[in-house]
């Protein structure tokens, strides 16, 4: 059975803060500054747009989020994105800095990020303006493995203005020995970020897989690329001989 899974973002803003959360020390008058989010409760891998209003035009802004494993964030000055691969209630952080003292922040606002066990699988919209990937290359890494679901990051090697997103497709069960690990993907940007580049990246989702070896495979650019996945009791175990285009890494991931 053929299945597809597809990052997407939806910019309708709602305010959600909590001041200082103490996830960071700052020094000074706390400045009147607030986040302002997409959405305070999203599935796994949709991606989150973060803005700041803080009102300090020289504050150089540093965002966070806690817990940090298995999430991404594209800081791009006073906005950021994130994406989460595991359910969980997160805190996204912006911590503003002055030029003169980049260590330590003179103030700091957080939000509450709800990431309910759903998985996005939208399809791009109508209207979003989106880039092919010709000329870029990408890297794939296993992050995590269970008995439940196999979770794949997946991320471009060019740079994309503000806050990029991959809408990245995946295809699992082709046959009860194969696996197409991706096909068919296009960065979506952002704007409005002063001149911020990110990485587009997304999240990959598939189904648990019986232990036995499997070919693999991957698509860019009209390109085929092959390799075998070997799944243990304890491991998936990558074997992919290639260091440009489609690259794996790490090889290998324990299960949990």
């Amino acid at each position: 059975m053929k299945t597809h899974f597809v990052i997407l973002s939806f910019f309708v803003l709602i305010t959600a803060c909590v001041k200082n959360s103490g996830t960071v020390h700052y020094t000074g008058t706390p400045s009147n500054t607030d986040l302002t989010l997409s959405k305070s409760n999203l599935k796994r891998g949709e991606q989150l747009i973060a803005s700041t209003n803080q009102s300090n035009p020289n504050a150089i802004v540093k965002w966070t989020t806690y817990p940090s494993v298995n999430t991404v964030v594209s800081p791009a000055n006073n906005q950021a994105a994130a994406i989460f691969a595991q359910p969980g209630v997160y805190h996204i952080t912006a911590s503003y800095y002055n030029l003169s003292d980049t260590t330590t922040a003179y103030d700091s606002s957080s939000a509450p990020v709800t990431v309910n066990d759903s998985i996005v699988t939208t399809p791009v919209a109508d209207g979003f303006d989106s880039l092919s990937l010709s000329g870029d290359q990408l890297v794939l890494s296993p992050v995590s493995a269970s008995d439940s679901i196999f979770i794949m990051s997946v991320q471009t090697v060019n740079l994309y203005n503000c806050t990029p997103f991959l809408a990245a497709y995946s295809f699992d069960g082709l046959n009860g020995s194969s696996l197409l690990l991706y096909k068919d993907g296009e960065v979506v940007e952002g704007s409005g970020c002063n001149g911020a580049k990110n990485h587009a990246v997304s999240y990959l989702f598939y189904s648990p897989l019986n232990n036995g070896v499997y070919n693999i495979s991957a698509v860019l650019n009209s390109v085929t690329y092959q390799g075998s996945l070997t799944v243990t009791d304890t491991d998936y175990t990558f074997v992919w001989p290639y260091t440009s285009g489609i690259t794996i890494s790490p090889l290998q991931v324990k299960k949990h």
